[in-house]
Protein backbone atom coordinates (compact mmCIF):
# COMPACT_ATOMS: atom_id res chain seq x y z
CA UNK A 1 0.00 0.00 0.00
CA UNK A 2 2.66 2.41 0.82
CA UNK A 3 4.09 1.66 -2.52
CA UNK A 4 1.07 2.64 -4.20
CA UNK A 5 0.91 5.76 -2.53
CA UNK A 6 4.40 6.44 -3.33
CA UNK A 7 3.63 5.87 -7.01
CA UNK A 8 0.24 7.77 -7.41
CA UNK A 9 1.18 11.05 -4.98
CA UNK A 10 3.77 11.92 -7.49
CA UNK A 11 1.41 12.60 -9.99
CA UNK A 12 -2.11 13.06 -7.55
CA UNK A 13 -2.99 16.15 -4.94
CA UNK A 14 -4.21 15.02 -1.79
CA UNK A 15 -7.43 15.21 -2.96
CA UNK A 16 -7.38 13.44 -5.77
CA UNK A 17 -5.55 10.36 -4.15
CA UNK A 18 -8.23 10.92 -1.78
CA UNK A 19 -11.11 10.67 -4.46
CA UNK A 20 -9.30 8.14 -5.55
CA UNK A 21 -9.01 5.58 -2.60
CA UNK A 22 -12.75 6.26 -1.84
CA UNK A 23 -13.64 4.70 -5.36
CA UNK A 24 -11.05 1.74 -5.39
CA UNK A 25 -11.44 0.57 -1.55
CA UNK A 26 -14.66 -0.56 0.03
CA UNK A 27 -14.86 0.02 4.07
CA UNK A 28 -15.75 -3.04 5.87
CA UNK A 29 -17.30 -3.13 9.01
CA UNK A 30 -15.57 -6.28 10.80
CA UNK A 31 -18.60 -7.18 12.91
CA UNK A 32 -21.08 -7.93 10.41
CA UNK A 33 -17.98 -8.77 7.76
CA UNK A 34 -18.64 -12.17 6.37
CA UNK A 35 -15.14 -14.53 6.42
CA UNK A 36 -15.11 -14.05 2.47
CA UNK A 37 -14.94 -10.45 3.19
CA UNK A 38 -12.41 -9.98 5.82
CA UNK A 39 -10.43 -12.22 3.35
CA UNK A 40 -10.29 -9.79 1.26
CA UNK A 41 -8.28 -7.39 3.43
CA UNK A 42 -4.40 -7.49 2.38
CA UNK A 43 -2.00 -9.45 4.91
CA UNK A 44 -5.58 -11.02 6.37
CA UNK A 45 -5.22 -15.00 6.06
CA UNK A 46 -7.16 -18.00 7.35
CA UNK A 47 -5.51 -17.74 10.45
CA UNK A 48 -6.03 -13.80 11.22
CA UNK A 49 -9.46 -14.64 9.99
CA UNK A 50 -9.91 -17.15 12.90
CA UNK A 51 -8.13 -15.35 15.61
CA UNK A 52 -10.38 -12.69 14.78
CA UNK A 53 -13.50 -14.63 14.68
CA UNK A 54 -12.57 -16.26 18.42
CA UNK A 55 -12.15 -12.37 19.55
CA UNK A 56 -15.53 -11.34 18.67
CA UNK A 57 -16.97 -14.42 19.92
CA UNK A 58 -15.12 -13.71 23.15
CA UNK A 59 -16.80 -10.20 22.82
CA UNK A 60 -19.93 -11.35 22.46
CA UNK A 61 -20.33 -13.81 25.39
CA UNK A 62 -18.84 -11.34 27.39
CA UNK A 63 -21.00 -9.09 26.65
CA UNK A 64 -23.63 -11.55 27.22
CA UNK A 65 -22.40 -11.81 30.41
CA UNK A 66 -22.68 -8.81 31.30
CA UNK A 67 -25.97 -7.95 30.83
CA UNK A 68 -27.23 -11.07 32.68
CA UNK A 69 -24.96 -10.38 35.88
CA UNK A 70 -26.58 -6.52 35.29
CA UNK A 71 -29.78 -8.22 35.02
CA UNK A 72 -29.58 -10.19 38.39
CA UNK A 73 -28.01 -7.30 39.84
CA UNK A 74 -31.26 -5.50 39.35
CA UNK A 75 -33.44 -8.10 40.82
CA UNK A 76 -31.94 -8.78 43.52
CA UNK A 77 -31.06 -4.67 44.35
CA UNK A 78 -35.05 -4.38 43.61
CA UNK A 79 -36.29 -7.34 45.66
CA UNK A 80 -34.57 -5.97 49.00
Amino acid sequence: MADLHALLSKTLSKEQLAELYGKIFVQINLNTAAPSEILLIPGVGNRMLREFQEYLLSRREGFYLAALLSAGVSRISSSQ
